[in-house]
């Protein structure tokens, strides 16, 4: 059936011959073959009418450009042009570049070797000798013979030097083209080749001299990085800007990657696991009802204490080859959780359903700490584990379970730090005021808050992962309270009585002191925080491990290999000597690494991470070490200047991005408008589709 429209105007001729991009550069490809040899034969006809004017260059240049349609199509484009110039330029240029550099060294080495005739003088033939020593002065003197072939290669065979043109041409000067209006004149021809080749051995180096550099850059088996080279150093120094590892070497790039790798699927881990456990427990305390029910939110912080106990219960236990292992879940705590959700579950088949997931997903969230755990313990040796095994039960619960507010919430502006509720705070300065009266004395109200705000200013966690001490929180405490405690004197760090929650005596006034810290009693909290806690310390002595363990092994092939040059480079040296064989004169020392020993792993004093003994120093090059630096900034706190970004920057920024999108009703109705209106400019209207659809098949 006939169309009632007309489509005949949208089928032009001119639409019909236009050349795409595509074509036109593919066309520039074969017009610059062509003008190859169009160039040689110009300027050979070129030299023939000199002083006759017969007439041959003007026939030879009328030959190629009626012999195909391509030189028209790459003419068509900004990109077929350029295509049609490199080709023209790059392959005669490139080959007498490489052809010119080889005869070259070749002409060098041979005047070194006495098979040339040489002067009788001996102190002559020494320094020419020396002097075509392929060094780096050799070197460039090979380098400027490839770039006047590549210039001299690129006058003869460039097929129209008028067309292409010259930088002359832009900023004037000796090499600008003379484009007369006049007949074609071979010696302006000529003239204007001449100019041409002169700019193109200046570009040619530099270009060469590029692509060198790239070549070192980015071929590794030419050892730039471990080179002694000072030039090459320098090349190195800049090219690790651009590159991923850096500075460091391949091997130090891939055991840091696959750390940061696999500590981020551990938090991912955490992440999806605490996500769905939230959505099960709001299926059983939907969130308005909490909200606007004092009696709900009660009930549902009960039920969240149950499930964090369910959590961490349980006998942790580790066998002689340092794998881990929680057990069952606590019986009674588990049946608490069970009665939980069958009171609170809307009916009986959603509290199978929530029990399943529920229970299944704290099982999946110990077996996941039981497995870090178990790396932690492989990483230690046999001495260590053994004290390890004998801690470990305590310390499981003890240490992921130890998730404080007060430590997470440390904004340098007031309103966003963590603050202590009214009832935590006065039960804490009655603990203080009880316990000064049993030793004698009597504390007013302001002496008790004073004593209760320098807990809290003095607060903070151990440091590492020590087997033989609690991970609960740590802070100063008058002297007098010592009566309160289990221990006949408490440890004092300058002068001051520091003790743990732990050392309280009593469990009453450790709640005290929880309630004053905001320990979670949350399992989503529990599941993130334990998880970054532990994962962090566990991947970073692994880390380390592996560090040793790879320099160990490559250390071994460097000694046994002929040829230093075919194989990896040691990344650490254990002594200046040996640093010295490994890297020539460059090396340096690696700084101490968590010199506070924050993330080690301590059965008593012995340390988990070798670069953190002063006494037994590590050397590197300045890549390798520079990196380890980095790593030791990594695992200490942001500083001042860190918490003044997330709190001016960060937070005020995330802020107002929620308030705008998540939160703007502005902005929901904005993007519904826009992307209906970019439908119907494609054509999608849900109006016209019965109507459009008839049209199509009529």
């Amino acid at each position: 059936m006939a169309s009632r429209y007309d489509y005949s105007q949208f089928f032009t001729e001119e639409r019909n011959n236009k050349v795409g991009t595509f074509e036109s550069m593919l066309s520039g490809i074969a017009s610059g073959l062509i003008a190859i040899p169009k160039g040689f034969f110009s300027l050979g006809a070129s030299l023939m009418d000199l002083g006759v004017n017969s007439g041959k260059a003007a026939e030879v240049e009328k030959f190629f450009d009626d012999l195909t349609d391509f030189d028209e199509k790459a003419e068509a484009t900004a990109a077929g042009k350029i295509t049609e110039a490199l080709v023209n330029i790059g392959i005669p240029g490139g080959i007498a570049f490489k052809s010119a550099s080889g005869l070259s060294k070749a002409a060098m080495l041979a005047g070194k070797n006495n098979k040339y005739v040489r002067l009788g003088n001996k102190n002559l033939q020494k320094a020419a000798d020396e002097a075509l020593e392929l060094t780096t002065l050799g070197k460039g003197r090979q380098f400027v013979a490839g770039a006047l072939g590549g210039g001299v290669a690129e006058g003869v065979f460039v097929g129209d030097a008028e067309k292409i043109g010259t930088f002359g041409d832009l900023l004037g000067g000796p090499t600008e083209i003379d484009r007369s209006d006049t007949d074609p004149d071979a010696t302006r021809e000529i003239l204007n080749r001449i100019k041409f080749g002169t700019e193109g051995a200046l570009f040619t180096g530099i270009l060469g001299g590029t692509g060198r550099v790239i070549k070192k850059i980015t071929n590794r088996n030419k050892g730039l990085d471990t080179a002694n080279s000072q030039l090459d150093r320098w090349i190195d120094k800049v090219a690790e800007k651009f590159r991923a590892r850096s500075g460091k070497t391949q091997e130090f790039f891939d055991i840091e990657r696959q750390s940061i790798g696999a500590q981020a699927a551990d938090a991912n881990v955490a992440r999806n696991l605490s996500r769905e456990l939230d959505v099960d427990i709001d299926k059983l305390f939907p969130p308005m009802r909490t909200v606007f029910n004092k009696q709900s939110a009660k009930e549902r912080t009960k039920f969240l204490g149950d499930v964090n106990d369910a959590l961490l219960s349980g006998e942790a236990k580790l066998g002689d080859d340092g794998i881990a292992s929680f057990g069952e879940i606590d019986a009674a705590a588990k049946q608490r959780v069970i009665e939980g959700i069958r009171k609170f579950a809307p009916n009986a088949q959603v509290a199978e359903e929530l029990e399943k997931s529920i229970l299944g997903g704290l099982s999946v969230m110990r077996s996941k700490w039981s497995d870090l755990f178990s790396k932690l313990g492989g990483s230690l040796d046999a001495q260590d584990i053994q004290s390890f095994k004998q801690l470990f039960g305590g310390k499981f619960k003890n240490y992921l379970g130890s998730t404080y507010d007060i430590f997470q919430d440390k904004s340098i502006l007031p309103w966003m730090r963590y603050k202590p509720s009214a009832e935590a705070i006065t039960n804490a300065k009655d603990l203080f005021k009880a316990s000064a009266k049993e030793a004698g004395k009597d504390l007013t109200d302001l002496e008790a808050e004073q004593i209760v705000n320098n807990v809290l200013k003095t607060s903070g966690l151990p440091k590492g992962l020590r087997m033989d001490k609690p991970s609960d929180a740590l802070f100063n405490i008058p002297d007098f309270f010592v009566n309160r405690t289990a221990l006949d004197d408490a440890v004092k760090r300058g002068g001051v009585p520091r003790i743990s929650i732990r050392d309280v005596a009593s469990e009453a006034d450790q709640k005290v002191f929880n309630d004053l810290f905001g320990k979670q009693k949350n399992p989503m909290q529990t599941m993130i925080g334990g998880m970054a806690k532990l994962s962090l310390i566990t991947r970073r002595n692994l880390f380390y491990d592996d560090l040793i363990k790879k320099n160990d092994e490559v250390v071994a092939n460097f000694r046994n290999a002929t040829d230093k040059t075919t194989v990896a480079q040691p990344m650490f040296a254990k002594s200046e000597a040996e640093a010295r064989a490994f890297f020539g004169d460059d090396f340096q020392r690696i700084e101490v690494i968590d010199p506070a020993q924050t993330l080690n792993v301590n059965i008593a004093s012995g340390a988990s991470n070798p670069f953190g003994d002063i006494a037994k120093p590590f050397f590197a090059r300045p890549g390798v070490a520079e990196a380890m630096k980095a790593t030791s900034l990594n695992t200490q706190s942001p500083g001042i200047l860190g918490r003044l970004y997330e709190s001016l920057v960060l937070y005020p920024k995330a802020t107002s991005q929620i308030a705008k999108t998540i939160l703007s009703p502005v902005t929901h109705l904005r993007n519904f408008v826009s992307a209906g209106a970019f439908a119907a400019a494609n054509g999608i209207l849900p109006a016209a589709i019965s109507s459009s659809f008839f049209f199509i098949r009529s």
